[in-house]
This record gives C-alpha cells, sequence and structure tokens, in this order.
C-alpha cells in the first residue's frame, strides 16, 4: 500500500487488488477500469514533476498516467521483469525506477543500470546533496552520485542486508528501515 499528494492537494493510492484510488474534495475516484490500465496489486506510485502519475505493478510492469492516457512504458523502459517495486521522482525531474532485476532512470530517455548486486530494490531516495539512495532486498543499499555506485553493506556497520525504506532527518542523517530495524547512517 502506497500513497502520495500531488501538487494539487489530491492523495493518490497504490493498493494491494483494489488498483489505484485518487482521493479529492472528499470522494473517491477509483482508476481500475481505466482504458489501458490492468493492475490492481500497485506495489508503487507518485508523480513527476509535470503531474504524471506513475504506477509500478506486480504483472505488468511500470504504467504514466497524464490525466487523460495511460501507456505502459516497461518496454521502452528496457524492463525485463514486471515487477516494479518502487518509484521515485527526483529534484532535476529523472523518475527512477526500482524493479527486481536493477534500476531505470527516465530523463525523457530511459537509462537502465546494471550495478552488479543492485537488484530487488525496493526503495529510492535522493539526499539533499542530490545523490541516489537505493535499498534492496537481499543487497543491502547503495549510493550513486551519478557516476558511480558505492555499497553500503556490513562492512560499514549495516546489520540486515533488506533495506526497505530511506530517509534523510533535517541535520543530514540518513536513516534507513531494514528486516531488522533502523539503521543511520552519518
Amino acid at each position: 500500500f502506497h500513497f502520495f499528494e500531488d501538487k494539487s492537494g489530491n492523495l493518490w493510492f497504490g493498493t494491494s487488488g483494489g488498483g489505484v484510488v485518487k482521493f479529492t474534495n472528499q470522494a473517491f475516484t477509483y482508476y481500475d477500469n481505466l482504458e489501458g490500465f490492468k493492475e490492481k496489486d500497485i506495489f508503487a506510485i507518485c508523480a513527476d514533476k509535470k503531474g504524471n502519475v506513475w504506477v509500478g505493478t506486480s504483472l505488468h510492469g511500470v504504467y504514466k498516467y497524464d490525466g487523460t492516457t495511460v501507456t505502459n512504458i516497461s518496454e521502452a523502459a528496457g524492463i525485463t521483469t514486471l515487477e516494479a517495486r518502487c518509484i521515485y521522482s527526483d529534484s532535476k525531474g529523472n523518475v527512477w525506477i526500482g524493479t527486481t532485476r536493477g534500476l531505470i532512470r527516465y530523463d525523457g530517455t530511459y537509462h537502465k543500470y546494471d550495478e552488479p548486486g543492485c537488484e530487488n530494490i525496493r526503495s529510492i531516495f535522493e539526499d539533499a546533496a542530490g545523490n541516489i539512495w537505493i535499498g534492496t532486498r537481499g543487497h543491502f543499499a547503495y549510493i550513486f552520485d551519478g557516476k558511480n555506485f558505492k555499497k553500503v553493506d556490513a562492512k560499514i556497520g549495516l546489520g540486515n542486508e533488506n533495506v526497505y525504506s530511506i530517509v534523510q532527518d533535517r541535520n543530514g542523517k540518513i536513516w534507513m528501515g531494514t528486516g531488522g530495524g533502523v539503521f543511520v547512517y552519518a
């Protein structure tokens, strides 16, 4: 179950079995019968800077909804798995897609990253310096500075290889929710 608030104040929900739902002015709109959208199990949902809604699913890859048209972008993005677990829109307008087989960035063109071990992605986050943090299931975490990946693992104290959420506090510390508890990277 994932959700976000768009720039108009609407709440969007990705559900398990109920598809995509939007809450506006005390009313729910269900997008389960929208033409081109045939998935009800939603793993990820977010909006990009243009207001497009991106949806990651369990069986049909990634969809982009521009308010009128639904497009399945999986093939164009080179998504070789149909399971998209997380989607993140960064401060530069890039959309990052985490799949079970790797990381994809969309900036008008799709770029696939084949960093060994950077798979089974469960979380993506941009820190204040513009670095992209990637949390994985079974492969710890990675920091991508735009050119290189750095692994964050047991060597620096991360005690669990499953990283499900990443945030940064106002003091600049990175907090990770893992399968074994919370880890702070300072």
